[in-house]
């Protein structure tokens, strides 16, 4: 019954926090916000991947209470939107994290938003043994936090994240406008501009 309780209260906040993110960015606006949301939305598609790949394949986790499951499936939606969610942390706490500490834009910045990327991925260490103990989902077998294991959790988490940035950002730079060709100079343009760059140089016309 407790972990019933702990389940319902970890979903109800992931929901809350998934749309109150998307809501934020949807009123600022702009076009870190625009990626910011599209990670959110296809991190849900690469989440489901694996966890489809868990559920039918691997078979090495489940989830004993979902409140509301995937049709045709026994994960919990609120999975997804918890994938969504940690994709999106990753992201942006990178990004602030070079922004503070870079302010160049050259390839070190770019390395060093990869190396602030892959560390961020590293909070999923504390929060794999956390929903352990609240019940939110339990492994098939029992296992021991040792290195490979830790590996593997690392592995997964890329797995879902990097693929849902790379297209989250493909997707908003293909839509993003791009700047449209300047107008040809007409006639009247050039003769104001030859005007104006003799009387600058000379200080009137015919050299008066």
């Amino acid at each position: 019954m407790t972990n019933k309780v702990s389940v319902i209260i970890i979903e109800v906040l992931i929901y809350g926090a998934w749309f109150w993110v998307l809501r934020k960015n949807i009123k600022r606006g702009g076009a870190s916000a625009k990626t910011e949301n599209a990670i959110l939305l296809t991190a849900l598609v690469t989440t489901a991947v694996m966890e489809i790949l868990n559920e039918r394949i691997a078979k090495y986790a489940y989830y004993p209470y979902p409140i509301i499951a995937m049709p045709g499936f026994d994960f919990p939606i609120a999975i997804l939107l918890g994938g969504g969610l940690f994709t999106w942390f990753a992201y942006v706490a990178s990004g602030r994290i070079i922004d503070a500490t870079m302010k160049e834009k050259n390839w070190t910045r770019y390395a060093g938003r990869l190396v602030a990327f892959l560390i961020m991925v590293c909070a999923a260490w504390p929060l794999e043994p956390i929903f352990l103990t609240l019940g939110f989902f339990k492994y098939r077998q029992p296992i021991g936090y040792n290195l490979t294991h830790m590996i593997g959790v690392y592995v997964y988490y890329l797995m879902f994240t990097v693929p849902a940035i790379a297209v989250a950002r493909l997707i908003t730079r293909a839509k993003s406008p791009k700047p449209s060709p300047a107008a040809p100079e007409t006639k009247e343009e050039k003769e104001k501009r030859d005007k104006t760059w003799y009387m600058d140089k000379y200080g009137g016309y015919g050299g008066q």
